[in-house]
């Protein structure tokens, strides 16, 4: 699982869905020397070659909220979506998840001790963050409405061993019958007062002479809940490796219904290349290719769920290229974990890449930590739309009872992944391709030259996009000084970032069809949706003054 973080309440609740328009950005700008092209649309997202751009840091990339799909839907893929719930955010959560399309909703979570009880009071006397909240007035609610629409409630006991010591407690747990049948039972009741629809389990790592123990923990905790529902959930969750777990075992008759594949932490704080932590295909680190193949020769696709990481992991590199090197040392910004928000943000700053083989987002820019200390590459690695979608496509041709996602929460502000979700499990044909204006922002205007707006530097473009209600749902903005577009009707020189209110573009990058001169420029935008298709490309005709290129670790 990922770090923890503290996050501040934000806004009453919306409803699961929201009706209307996809509208994104400030009130349009409009100015006299806009112009759209012809150029046709297209289908398919490309990787694309990008660079850093300076950016006002405080502006937010804000896009639309889920709209519901429109009834009745011609296809519906049956797919179970399950997503863990953090107990720290719980309120971002309830802002944010579309219950239309989740299935099963795992509050993470309440701790199982070594000696069979449940952890309801640490030796200091504070009560655990994830028993706090079992009371809490915002998860009580939310519970309330994830249920009322139909999404199965459920209570994640967790049983941590990433150390020796609690490794230690985790073994005497699991190999004392005694224990494990105590605990069973304080779950199955703990399930029974809470109005919880069933439990996850989850214990990590598991030693490879624990797995038979575990199993029959499991199968305990099944005829437990059995006691009180039969129909009650239980899931197991198991790391990418697999290691130490019995997935026949702990699927059969008796035991879970599913097993739940944590797809992410392939690279840690500690990998020596920059790259996904849960790449599609990749050799070097291990990959969901190679772990749901793994899984499958062991049990049925039904029986496994593919989770999937709403979070992105970063790190200080040697260069801004794919599987760059990375670096530690004094004066060096260490390895993160951003949530999906903040990649989103750092990549609306610096512009967004896309590494295929991985299906991964991801983005760099020059990283200084202070006057003295070494300048640097960052690289932060995410999944976005195009990349979660073709994990789910994953699952899905695999014949996988679903997708889980950690964690609910890290996307609030942003529907993106939702979309891509819908997409593949509500399909409907999209090819209509959004709609959007551009402006110059009027105080970054320096005067005029030959009836054209001067600019200095970069262009500070405020945007204003659509798509239809019927739509897949906007995810891309391009932009670039080249008109020219390509089969798809992407912008051939240009650079995407994820879509936004408010882009800052260098206009002096030779990637971007820019250069050093100074004089009139063409600016294209465009936006792209989740189905793929392009708009036809805004102009904005400038005068541009000192023409600045992409930042690098050289320049700070």
């Amino acid at each position: 699982m990922t770090t923890r973080r503290s996050v501040p309440s934000q806004r009453a609740r919306r409803p699961a869905s929201v009706a209307g328009l996809l509208l994104l950005g400030m009130p349009l700008l409009l100015s006299a020397c806009i112009t759209v092209s012809e150029e046709p649309g297209g289908a398919e997202p490309s990787a694309v070659p990008s660079s850093t751009a300076a950016a006002d840091a405080s502006a937010a990339a804000v896009t639309p909220r889920p709209r519901p799909t429109p009834r009745p839907t011609p296809v519906t893929v049956a797919a179970e979506v399950l997503g863990f719930l953090p107990n720290w955010l719980i309120e971002d959560a309830a802002l944010a998840l579309d219950t239309d399309l989740l299935t099963v909703l795992v509050f993470h979570g309440v701790e199982a001790s070594g000696d069979g009880r449940l952890v309801t009071q640490k030796p200091s006397g504070d009560v655990p963050d994830g028993w706090k909240a079992l009371d809490s007035e915002e998860f009580v609610a939310l519970k309330e409405q994830a249920q009322a629409d139909g999404v199965k409630v459920v209570l994640a006991i967790q049983r941590f061993g990433w150390t020796d010591d609690l490794l230690a407690r985790t073994r005497a747990l699991l190999t004392s019958r005694q224990d494990r049948r105590a605990l069973a039972q304080r779950i199955a009741k703990l399930v029974a007062e809470r109005g919880f629809d069933g439990v996850n389990l989850d214990f990590e790592p598991m030693p490879e002479d624990l797995a038979e123990d575990f199993v029959a923990f499991v199968r305990e905790v099944r005829a437990a809940l059995d006691e009180v529902d039969s129909a009650l959930h239980l899931s197991v969750d198991v790391v990418a490796s697999l290691t130490g777990y019995d997935l026949a075992g702990l699927t059969a008759d008796g035991a879970a219904d599913v097993a739940v594949i944590m797809g992410y932490n392939y690279r840690t704080d500690g990998a020596d290349t920059a790259g996904s932590t849960a790449p599609l295909e990749d050799p070097a680190s291990g990959d969901l290719v190679t772990s749901v193949a793994e899984a499958l020769a062991q049990v049925p696709g039904q029986e496994l769920v593919l989770g999937l990481p709403w979070y992105g992991k970063a790190w200080s590199t040697e260069s801004d290229e794919a599987r760059s090197p990375t670096l530690q040392g004094q004066g060096i910004d260490g390895a993160a974990s951003p949530t999906f928000v903040e990649a989103v943000e750092l990549a609306t700053q610096s512009g967004r890449r896309y590494q295929p083989d991985q299906a991964s987002a991801w983005t760099a820019y020059p990283d200084r930590q202070c006057a003295t200390c070494p300048a640097v590459w960052r690289q932060v690695w995410y999944d976005d739309a195009d990349s979660f979608g073709a994990k789910i496509d994953l699952a899905l041709e695999q014949g996988l009872a679903g997708v889980g996602m950690w964690a609910l929460g890290h996307e609030a502000g942003r529907d993106e992944l939702w979309w891509a979700l819908r997409h593949r499990l509500r399909p409907r044909g999209d090819d209509e391709p959004p709609n959007g204006s551009a402006s110059l922002d009027p105080e970054s205007i320096r005067g005029d030259l030959e009836g054209l707006d001067v600019v200095e530097g970069a262009a500070s473009l405020r945007l204003f996009a659509s798509d239809s209600v019927d739509g897949s749902g906007l995810v891309l903005t391009r932009v670039g000084l080249d008109g020219e577009v390509d089969g798809n009707g992407q912008l051939m020189a240009g650079r995407s970032y994820p879509a936004s209110e408010r882009i800052e573009f260098p206009l002096g990058d030779p990637e971007t069809g820019g250069s050093s001169e100074p004089g009139p420029r063409s600016i294209h935008v465009q936006w792209r949706d989740v189905a793929g298709n392009w708009s036809a490309p805004v102009v904005i005709d400038a005068w541009v003054v000192e023409p600045a290129s992409s930042v690098t670790p050289d320049d700070i």
